[in-house]
């Protein structure tokens, strides 16, 4: 009887720990399966994101193709403008020759190095290639 009282209380405590261990066990695995959770939802969450990139990539595609072609389209029309203002301005002359104007031709020298080291301002501009303007004391000319 003793014996088996010995077995009794052996046995007794190795359910008692298992029981333990099982409860360890079982907490383990809610643990586990809320971080399982959490996991799937991020997961989700990342597909979503994923998903929302590669459009975007997409999209950032087109818009640089679309910027390329703007930009082609620009300078395109920038050489158009040239060409246009080359046109007119011959037309121009060619009215100007026929009423019988006279025409002034003008060059300007860059300034010296004297002439820098004295403080000395330029009073020519030129705006554009057809333009010069004279800006001295007296006003612009």
């Amino acid at each position: 009887l003793s014996r088996t009282e010995k077995k009794l209380a052996t046995n007794t405590k190795a359910l008692e720990q298992a029981q333990e261990e099982g409860r360890v066990l079982q907490e383990e695995v809610d643990h586990l399966k809320k971080d399982l959770s959490k996991a799937t939802t991020e997961l989700t969450d990342l597909r979503q994101v994923a998903g929302e990139a590669a459009e975007l990539k997409t999209r950032c595609i087109e818009l640089d193709r679309e910027v390329h072609g703007l930009k082609k389209e620009q300078m395109r029309l920038e050489q158009a403008y040239r060409d246009e203002q080359v046109l007119r301005k011959k037309y121009y002359n060619i009215i100007e020759d026929m009423k019988g104007k006279i025409r002034v031709f003008a060059r300007a020298r860059p300034m010296d190095q004297r002439e820098r080291e004295m403080n000395s301002v330029s009073v020519v501009s030129f705006p554009d290639a057809y333009t010069t303007v004279v800006d001295a004391p007296k006003g612009k000319k």
